[in-house]
């Protein structure tokens, strides 16, 4: 199977395995491969990983074999040292796809320390037609352009391996890359997964614009996640993933606490879809995604999705499993993401219900942006307080009592345990340099209570 020569119409698509391997690829037809071991140097008695990394530079689908060559001998000729449950795996992969595949390997506790140890894996190449090149041979501009944010974390985990694209043999097409053996550690090894598995790091639909993902998958869109919102799940997994996210950064909170930061992410997702004819005296027009699938709409631009949604239409794009279970999506991969929508609103709304001047609309999402990263990456200098997250979320949520209300809920109830934690949290945390974000609870506290009667 023999490529055409590249078109020099055809876009420009970045070459997401020379970013990560520094430019080393073996060309097998229309597929570029490196391979590398998961650590290199492996201990005797621990599983370790053989990860094959693959880009496809054609424009065509096509399927590729990989399969596993490990060691036969150990350096003391002993067989049998290293074992493999499978070692084969076909890959359907789309046009210019980049992924990988990782080969779970046992190593035997007695295996002999040794460097120099070589690992191969063949690759063989089906497709139907006469695929046209897309790619150079040579690998184009290194670039990570367009990787969706959730697989960032795995594709810098994969920068740091030592890939290797020498060819195995003299027939067939097959990548080797040596690795060492040290001694065993005492202490029982972690289990040796079942089978290889494959991950998608990049698609066409990565290098695509939102308006035209949602052009493609606004059908699924609605039908499959916005249509399938239920409120008590929503809310389930969003408490468990917030309590989480808390107690991982140090930070722990009172179930009331939780459930009002619950209430605003629900609330939040349920506006995708708001009733006809209401108006929304909270505001959030924004978050209405319904408007752009009527007859006759126009195409969204990035700007004006809300950013839980630009990450679904990513995931959907590289992972159709995503549509599967949208609470447990939005509870983990993309919770960042509906954060991001929902602390800029927050703050908005406290600021019209306390008068007090939180900044303009920028000043708002680079709060966002701070405070999240603050939740998931906490330093010794720099570390999350309550008073944070009570100044937006959960102030938020206490605006928004009367919304995504539970079917045992009593909101009164809650409204009032929240005043008593208020106080609690006063006794215990008050200062100067809080003041003024108690003073602003107090405020949103009383308002809301006032609807019936109350007051904090």
């Amino acid at each position: 199977m023999v490529p055409e020569p590249t078109p020099s119409s055809s876009p420009s698509y970045p070459d997401i395995l020379g970013a990560i391997t520094g430019g080393a690829r073996y060309n097998a037809g229309v597929v570029q491969v490196a391979t590398a071991t998961r650590p290199r140097i492996v201990r005797a008695g621990r599983p370790f990983e053989v990860v094959l990394l693959i880009q496809n530079a054609s424009d065509a689908d096509i399927d590729v074999t990989a399969t596993l060559h490990l060691p036969e001998l150990d350096a003391k000729k002993q067989k049998g040292r290293f074992a493999h449950p499978v070692t084969r795996l076909v890959v359907g992969l789309s046009p210019a796809e980049v992924g990988y595949v990782t080969f779970p390997v046992g190593c035997a506790a007695d295996t002999a320390i040794a460097d120099g140890y070589k690992v191969g894996v063949g690759v063989e190449v089906k497709g139907e037609g006469k695929p046209k090149r897309i790619r150079p041979a040579e690998g184009g501009t290194a670039s990570l352009e367009g990787v969706p944010n959730t697989q960032l974390e795995a594709l810098n985990a994969l920068k740091k391996l030592s890939f290797s694209a020498v060819r195995r043999g003299l027939i067939g097409a097959a990548v080797e890359v040596s690795f060492g053996v040290m001694g065993a550690q005492p202490g029982d090894a972690p289990p040796l997964a079942e089978k290889p598995s494959w991950v998608h790091l990049w698609g066409i639909d990565s290098h695509a614009s939102i308006g035209d993902l949602f052009n493609r998958y606004q059908e699924p869109l609605v039908r499959y996640v916005i249509a399938r919102f239920s409120r008590e799940k929503l809310y389930s997994a969003l408490y468990a993933a917030t309590r989480e996210r808390m107690t991982g950064a140090g930070v722990e909170m009172a179930p009331v606490e939780l459930h009002f930061i619950s209430k605003l992410l629900v609330a939040i997702l349920e506006k995708s879809n708001p009733p006809e004819k209401v108006i929304d005296y909270l505001g959030g027009e924004h978050f209405n995604i319904i408007r752009w699938v009527k007859p006759g709409g126009s195409r969204p631009g990035e700007a004006d999705l809300p950013h839980w949604c630009q990450g679904m239409l990513r995931l959907m794009a590289s992972d159709r499993k995503a549509v599967e279970n949208p609470a447990q999506t939005l509870a983990t991969t993309l919770y960042n993401d509906l954060l991001m929508d929902a602390i800029p609103h927050a703050l908005m709304m406290v600021t019209n219900v306390t008068g007090e001047d939180l900044g303009g609309e920028h000043d708002r999402v680079e709060y966002a942006r701070e405070l999240i990263k603050l939740m998931a990456q906490p330093t010794a200098l720099h570390k999350l307080n309550l008073t944070d997250v009570y100044l937006p979320l959960v102030m938020g949520g206490i605006i928004y009592y009367d919304r995504a209300i539970l079917k045992e809920e009593k909101i009164i109830e809650s409204l009032q345990e929240m005043t008593l934690q208020l106080r609690s949290r006063e006794d215990e945390l008050l200062t100067a340099e809080n003041e003024l974000v108690f003073k602003l609870m107090r405020k949103v506290l009383d308002s809301s209570m006032q609807k019936y009667g109350y007051r904090a």
